[in-house]
This record gives C-alpha cells, sequence and structure tokens, in this order.
C-alpha cells in the first residue's frame, strides 16, 4: 500500500466514483476541493494496485494544536485491509512534525460504522449520550446538526 498526497485528478476520482467510497451521497457536499487546493499536504490517498483504494482529507487547526481529520473513507472493495489505519498513522505522523499534540474527528450519530472505527482505533467520544446513547454534541456541525466528537492525544500513538 502506497500513502501518497491526494492531486485534484485524484479528487475528481473520488467525486465520480464517489459511491464506490460511501454508502450514500450524504456527505458529498463536505468535500471541497479546497482540501486539495489549500489543504494538499494534509489529504492522502492509499494506493493498492495502482487504484485508490482510500482517502483521507484533514488540517491543521489554526486555533490549537491538533489535526482535524474531516473526512476519511475506504473504497468498498478495500474495507477491512487496514486501509483507514494506514491513512490515519500517515496523517499522524505528519501532525507530530507540524506540533500538533491531539487528533480530533467528528462523525454523524447515525454513523454506527465510523464511531466502531474511530473508537477501536483509541479515540475517545465526548458529549452528552442521546436517546440511543451515543455521546454527541448538539449543533456542534451548524445549526440542527449534532456530531459526535472524537479526540486523542497524539502522544499515545506508538509508530
Amino acid at each position: 500500500m502506497l500513502i501518497r498526497p491526494c492531486i485534484l485528478e485524484d479528487y475528481n476520482h473520488i467525486i465520480t466514483n464517489f459511491l464506490e467510497f460511501w454508502d450514500n451521497d450524504t456527505p458529498l457536499s463536505r468535500h471541497h476541493v479546497l482540501f486539495i487546493r489549500e489543504f494538499g499536504n494534509t489529504a492522502y490517498v492509499a494506493e493498492i494496485n495502482n487504484r485508490i483504494a482510500g482517502y483521507l482529507l484533514g488540517f491543521f487547526a489554526q486555533s490549537g494544536p491538533y489535526a482535524y481529520s474531516h473526512m476519511l473513507a475506504v473504497h468498498q472493495n478495500f474495507r477491512r485491509q487496514g486501509v483507514a489505519r494506514e491513512l490515519y498513522h500517515n496523517f499522524i505522523k505528519d501532525a507530530l512534525a507540524h506540533g500538533c499534540t491531539e487528533l480530533r474527528a467528528t462523525a454523524a450519530p447515525y454513523n454506527k460504522s465510523t464511531i466502531a472505527f474511530h473508537t477501536a482505533f483509541g479515540m475517545t467520544m465526548h458529549g452528552e449520550p442521546d436517546h440511543e446513547n451515543i455521546p454527541i454534541i448538539p449543533n456542534y456541525g451548524g445549526p440542527g446538526i449534532d456530531r459526535v466528537l472524537f479526540t486523542m492525544p497524539l502522544t499515545s500513538i506508538t509508530q
């Protein structure tokens, strides 16, 4: 598996084949090209056999020493092969080199697979339990958009 920077050609491929990475097109609007044009050093693709197996769109926060994973997805043909974990490890390596001390990510409360992955990866959920006992932060994603916030100290990562 090769982890490399995500370029515009990769982004266009991901958008064109979006449903091969996601179960629905709900998160499509959160895939801004600015992650490639302006945050290209924190946007990555994982390649297996010259195919895009997954991607991570992230950035280093301006408001504190943390790295934020905005989008992480794995192609349906490459799931459960460690792709997401390798993308995160690469992002964390760069975040540590940048001086970040924490990793953050969010998920919609109904996205059970994302919640399961992030908790298995060792991240902590924050918020108040909702009706399904999932910790959420109301309005974290904007008015009426509740999110699960995950954090993890980067000092806990062993490379």
